[in-house]
């Protein structure tokens, strides 16, 4: 495994963390309308050389941007490159849960509510239900 480097400037910035460019989103550079994705992320150069992190998703007709109010610093060591996949990842679960979300949605799945039942009770249930 190669070992990972600082991205200097911002064109390495968003070519670095999954391409971050309009022409492609975060998840393994899976292009729009491919892939079925419907909730991504998007990066914006800002003037300071630092990227700006956007979710974009597209359902039912309607497009959405949100700026989430992440920004990607250019990285001059590691410790700023450790918080920069840290910001990344959490961004990224979230549009996947997000995006789960909207597939369920669309399955017309619901699920069920959950409990706050103790496990005592519980097991006393079950108990009485054998008996």
């Amino acid at each position: 495994m190669a070992k990972a480097s600082l991205f200097k400037t911002s064109e390495t910035l968003l070519q670095g963390y999954c391409d971050l460019r309009r022409d492609f989103h975060l998840d393994n550079n899976l292009t729009k309308g491919k892939g079925g994705r419907k909730v991504y992320l998007l990066g914006r150069v800002l003037n300071s050389g630092n990227i700006s992190l956007m979710r974009y998703s597209c359902h039912d007709g309607k497009r959405e941007r949100e700026m989430l109010g992440c920004v990607l610093k250019i990285e001059s060591d590691w410790n700023i490159k450790r918080e920069n996949e840290e910001k990344l990842r959490l961004q990224v679960i979230k549009c996947n849960e997000l995006n789960s979300d909207l597939e369920r949605t669309e399955q017309a799945f619901i699920p069920m509510a959950k409990s706050k039942a103790y496990l005592i009770d519980y097991i006393l249930k079950i108990g009485d239900d054998a008996l």
